[in-house]
């Protein structure tokens, strides 16, 4: 579903919703080497594996 704020939301029927995956990269590989989602990790090869550490997470915020 397209929206007038230029952002595409995707809405999915009860049960067709994507499974999301999520470690702490980081924790195994360190921040330097980490690049926020992984698709080689033991176990989910192929699948999109995100990193929840906090160095991936900013809020943007509006100028005064």
């Amino acid at each position: 579903m397209n929206r007038d704020d230029e952002m595409l939301r995707y809405e999915f029927s009860p049960g067709e919703e994507p499974t999301v995956y999520t470690a702490d990269i980081c924790a195994d590989v360190g921040h330097e080497h980490c690049k926020g989602i992984d698709r080689t990790i033991e176990g989910y090869e192929g699948e999109a594996v995100f990193c929840i550490c906090w160095c991936h997470r900013f809020v943007a915020l509006e100028p005064n």
